[in-house]
Protein backbone atom coordinates (compact mmCIF):
# COMPACT_ATOMS: atom_id res chain seq x y z
CA UNK A 1 0.00 0.00 0.00
CA UNK A 2 2.79 2.10 0.83
CA UNK A 3 4.59 1.59 -2.55
CA UNK A 4 1.45 2.70 -4.07
CA UNK A 5 1.21 5.78 -2.32
CA UNK A 6 4.38 6.97 -3.57
CA UNK A 7 4.00 6.11 -6.67
CA UNK A 8 0.76 8.11 -7.28
CA UNK A 9 2.52 10.84 -5.31
CA UNK A 10 5.86 11.45 -7.51
CA UNK A 11 3.20 10.51 -10.48
CA UNK A 12 0.72 13.24 -9.76
CA UNK A 13 3.44 15.94 -9.88
CA UNK A 14 4.09 14.51 -13.40
CA UNK A 15 2.14 15.34 -16.61
CA UNK A 16 1.73 11.48 -17.54
CA UNK A 17 -0.59 10.46 -20.31
CA UNK A 18 -2.70 6.69 -19.17
CA UNK A 19 -0.70 3.83 -20.79
CA UNK A 20 -2.98 3.81 -23.94
CA UNK A 21 -0.84 2.70 -26.74
CA UNK A 22 0.20 -0.51 -26.02
CA UNK A 23 0.33 -3.26 -28.55
CA UNK A 24 -2.45 -5.79 -29.15
CA UNK A 25 -3.14 -7.79 -26.51
CA UNK A 26 -1.60 -10.71 -26.25
CA UNK A 27 -3.15 -13.94 -24.12
CA UNK A 28 -5.25 -14.47 -20.60
CA UNK A 29 -4.96 -16.05 -17.52
CA UNK A 30 -6.95 -16.88 -15.17
CA UNK A 31 -6.59 -16.72 -11.50
CA UNK A 32 -8.60 -18.20 -8.62
CA UNK A 33 -7.83 -16.13 -5.45
CA UNK A 34 -9.15 -17.22 -1.98
CA UNK A 35 -8.89 -14.42 1.30
CA UNK A 36 -9.83 -15.59 4.42
CA UNK A 37 -10.45 -12.92 7.14
CA UNK A 38 -11.22 -14.10 10.62
CA UNK A 39 -13.02 -11.55 12.99
CA UNK A 40 -12.11 -12.55 16.92
CA UNK A 41 -14.04 -11.33 19.81
CA UNK A 42 -11.33 -11.83 22.62
CA UNK A 43 -13.52 -9.28 24.57
CA UNK A 44 -15.16 -10.71 27.78
CA UNK A 45 -18.89 -9.50 26.46
CA UNK A 46 -20.85 -9.81 23.34
CA UNK A 47 -19.66 -7.90 20.24
CA UNK A 48 -23.06 -6.79 18.82
CA UNK A 49 -24.41 -5.19 15.49
CA UNK A 50 -20.93 -6.19 13.94
CA UNK A 51 -20.52 -4.88 10.22
CA UNK A 52 -17.68 -5.28 8.30
CA UNK A 53 -16.57 -3.72 4.93
CA UNK A 54 -14.53 -5.58 2.72
CA UNK A 55 -12.65 -4.52 -0.49
CA UNK A 56 -13.71 -6.86 -3.72
CA UNK A 57 -12.14 -7.40 -7.02
CA UNK A 58 -14.06 -5.25 -10.54
CA UNK A 59 -14.49 -5.79 -13.44
CA UNK A 60 -11.60 -3.44 -15.61
CA UNK A 61 -12.26 -2.49 -19.66
CA UNK A 62 -9.00 0.22 -19.71
CA UNK A 63 -5.36 -0.54 -21.27
CA UNK A 64 -6.00 -4.36 -19.43
CA UNK A 65 -9.22 -6.11 -18.80
CA UNK A 66 -9.90 -7.72 -15.81
CA UNK A 67 -13.43 -9.54 -15.46
CA UNK A 68 -14.89 -11.11 -12.74
CA UNK A 69 -15.71 -14.90 -13.79
CA UNK A 70 -17.36 -16.46 -10.81
CA UNK A 71 -17.41 -15.11 -6.82
CA UNK A 72 -18.57 -17.51 -3.75
CA UNK A 73 -18.53 -15.19 -0.48
CA UNK A 74 -19.57 -16.54 2.85
CA UNK A 75 -19.29 -16.32 6.23
CA UNK A 76 -18.30 -19.53 8.14
CA UNK A 77 -18.69 -21.44 5.08
CA UNK A 78 -22.62 -19.92 4.56
CA UNK A 79 -23.13 -17.63 1.45
CA UNK A 80 -23.20 -14.41 2.60
CA UNK A 81 -26.07 -11.93 3.48
CA UNK A 82 -24.43 -8.91 2.38
CA UNK A 83 -24.74 -5.50 0.48
CA UNK A 84 -22.28 -4.39 -2.03
CA UNK A 85 -21.26 -0.74 -2.47
CA UNK A 86 -19.66 1.39 -5.22
CA UNK A 87 -17.52 4.65 -5.09
CA UNK A 88 -15.80 6.09 -8.09
CA UNK A 89 -12.70 4.04 -7.54
CA UNK A 90 -14.05 0.91 -5.68
CA UNK A 91 -16.40 -2.15 -5.30
CA UNK A 92 -17.02 -3.35 -1.46
CA UNK A 93 -18.94 -6.06 0.15
CA UNK A 94 -20.57 -4.64 3.48
CA UNK A 95 -21.30 -7.88 6.01
CA UNK A 96 -24.11 -7.68 9.04
CA UNK A 97 -22.72 -10.07 11.10
CA UNK A 98 -24.47 -9.67 13.95
CA UNK A 99 -23.37 -10.42 17.20
CA UNK A 100 -19.50 -12.19 18.06
CA UNK A 101 -20.00 -13.73 21.46
CA UNK A 102 -17.01 -13.27 24.06
CA UNK A 103 -13.51 -15.79 23.02
CA UNK A 104 -15.74 -16.21 19.36
CA UNK A 105 -15.08 -15.41 15.79
CA UNK A 106 -16.61 -15.10 12.46
CA UNK A 107 -14.52 -16.37 9.40
CA UNK A 108 -15.16 -14.38 6.01
CA UNK A 109 -13.96 -16.52 2.99
CA UNK A 110 -13.82 -14.66 -0.15
CA UNK A 111 -13.48 -17.25 -3.04
CA UNK A 112 -12.76 -14.94 -6.64
CA UNK A 113 -11.91 -16.15 -10.33
CA UNK A 114 -11.04 -13.60 -12.73
CA UNK A 115 -9.48 -13.77 -15.77
CA UNK A 116 -6.78 -10.78 -16.76
CA UNK A 117 -6.22 -10.03 -20.49
CA UNK A 118 -2.33 -9.53 -20.56
CA UNK A 119 -1.15 -6.25 -22.93
CA UNK A 120 1.68 -6.71 -25.42
CA UNK A 121 4.72 -4.34 -24.71
CA UNK A 122 4.07 -0.75 -24.99
CA UNK A 123 5.41 2.07 -27.53
CA UNK A 124 7.02 3.90 -25.03
CA UNK A 125 7.55 7.15 -27.32
CA UNK A 126 3.85 6.99 -28.16
CA UNK A 127 3.29 7.98 -24.35
CA UNK A 128 2.89 11.48 -24.23
CA UNK A 129 0.63 14.47 -24.09
CA UNK A 130 -0.74 16.13 -20.42
CA UNK A 131 -3.21 14.84 -17.80
CA UNK A 132 -6.77 14.54 -19.46
CA UNK A 133 -8.95 16.47 -17.13
CA UNK A 134 -11.07 14.07 -15.93
CA UNK A 135 -7.79 12.77 -14.47
CA UNK A 136 -6.91 15.86 -13.05
CA UNK A 137 -8.91 15.59 -9.85
CA UNK A 138 -6.41 12.16 -9.05
CA UNK A 139 -3.00 14.47 -9.32
CA UNK A 140 -4.15 16.72 -6.54
CA UNK A 141 -2.79 16.31 -2.76
CA UNK A 142 -4.56 14.71 0.08
CA UNK A 143 -3.12 15.34 3.37
CA UNK A 144 -1.59 12.77 5.36
CA UNK A 145 -1.98 10.02 2.52
CA UNK A 146 -0.31 11.70 -0.46
CA UNK A 147 1.06 14.91 -0.54
CA UNK A 148 1.82 15.68 -4.11
CA UNK A 149 2.41 19.13 -3.08
CA UNK A 150 5.11 18.68 -1.06
CA UNK A 151 8.50 19.90 -2.26
CA UNK A 152 10.29 16.97 -0.82
CA UNK A 153 8.21 14.69 -3.44
CA UNK A 154 8.32 17.37 -6.25
CA UNK A 155 11.65 17.33 -5.77
CA UNK A 156 12.63 13.73 -5.89
CA UNK A 157 10.03 13.10 -9.00
CA UNK A 158 12.05 15.78 -10.69
CA UNK A 159 15.54 14.09 -10.05
CA UNK A 160 14.58 10.76 -11.28
CA UNK A 161 12.77 11.81 -13.88
CA UNK A 162 15.48 14.63 -15.38
CA UNK A 163 17.00 12.70 -18.26
CA UNK A 164 13.98 10.53 -19.26
CA UNK A 165 13.19 10.82 -22.86
CA UNK A 166 9.40 10.07 -22.53
CA UNK A 167 6.41 9.89 -20.37
CA UNK A 168 6.56 6.16 -20.32
CA UNK A 169 10.55 6.55 -19.17
CA UNK A 170 9.51 8.71 -16.27
CA UNK A 171 7.19 6.46 -14.77
CA UNK A 172 8.92 3.89 -14.95
CA UNK A 173 11.85 5.36 -13.09
CA UNK A 174 9.47 6.56 -10.58
CA UNK A 175 8.36 3.13 -10.35
CA UNK A 176 11.58 1.59 -10.16
CA UNK A 177 12.97 4.03 -7.20
CA UNK A 178 9.51 3.41 -5.21
CA UNK A 179 9.86 -0.86 -5.73
CA UNK A 180 13.54 -0.81 -4.74
CA UNK A 181 13.45 2.07 -2.31
CA UNK A 182 10.77 0.73 0.08
CA UNK A 183 11.35 -2.30 2.17
CA UNK A 184 7.48 -4.58 3.50
CA UNK A 185 7.07 -3.74 6.82
CA UNK A 186 3.55 -4.30 8.50
CA UNK A 187 2.89 -1.09 10.66
CA UNK A 188 0.45 -0.75 13.89
CA UNK A 189 -1.29 2.37 11.29
CA UNK A 190 -1.18 3.86 7.85
CA UNK A 191 1.27 6.88 7.39
CA UNK A 192 1.60 8.85 4.44
CA UNK A 193 3.73 8.64 0.99
CA UNK A 194 6.21 11.90 2.33
CA UNK A 195 6.73 9.46 5.50
CA UNK A 196 7.26 6.45 3.16
CA UNK A 197 10.25 8.20 0.96
CA UNK A 198 11.49 9.83 4.40
CA UNK A 199 11.33 6.37 6.30
CA UNK A 200 11.56 3.84 3.74
CA UNK A 201 9.16 0.72 5.16
CA UNK A 202 5.52 0.31 4.84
Amino acid sequence: MRKLLIVVALLAVLAIQPLASAAEPAEATVYKIEQTYRLPNNSTTAANNVTATIFLFDNHTDYANQQILDELIEVDGVPASLAIMRTEDNRMAIFSLGTIGPGSSKTIQITSTIVVTQVGPIDSNAVQGSVPSGLLAYTQPVAYLWESDNPILQNKALELTENQPSLYHKAKAIFDFVKNHLTYQEMASEHSALLGIQQPRG
